[in-house]
């Protein structure tokens, strides 16, 4: 299914920009 896919990467993408946040 494509819906687990699409967590995944909203996950990911949420932890990138958190991530990035956190270093600025």
């Amino acid at each position: 299914f494509y819906t687990l896919y699409l967590l995944l990467i909203l996950i990911v993408l949420y932890y990138l920009k958190k991530q990035v946040k956190h270093k600025i």
